[in-house]
């Protein structure tokens, strides 16, 4: 890994995202700005990104690359999708997650600063602390 470059493994997983992505069966596996995203940074960073691109296309590229991959990692670029699909789904349930709970912290406080006690505020501020 370079200072100034992402690491190879990172061009690789894109490379994958993109590959899934132009796949008809697998498509839906990708998300369009997820596709998006790693389109441009394989152009950004890969040598022969914008060749690659569009070599991912055509049907003759993904039969090769599919036979690469079974010949060294099988499955490795589905992984790769699935992986990140499943991460991108845990972390937007976890910002709901926190999000409701601050909605509901705030309405509480709001509730108790205009007449309750300090007693009664401080478990509230110790459970927002907590979480």
């Amino acid at each position: 890994m370079k200072d100034d470059a992402p690491s190879a493994t990172a061009n690789i997983v894109a490379q994958n995202i993109i590959l899934i992505s132009n796949t008809p069966a697998l498509s839906h596996l990708v998300a369009p700005e997820a596709a998006r995203l790693s389109s441009w940074f394989v152009q950004a960073f890969s040598a022969n990104g914008d060749k690659f691109i569009d070599r991912s296309r055509e049907g003759w590229y993904q039969a090769v690359h599919k036979l690469y991959e079974r010949l060294t990692i099988s499955g490795l670029a589905l992984h790769q999708a699935l992986r990140k699909l499943h991460i991108e789904k845990l972390v937007r349930e976890g910002l709901l997650d926190w999000l409701r709970s601050d909605i509901i912290w705030v309405a509480d406080w709001t509730r108790c600063h205009s007449g309750c006690t300090r007693s009664f505020l401080w478990p509230i501020s110790l459970n927002w602390i907590i979480r």
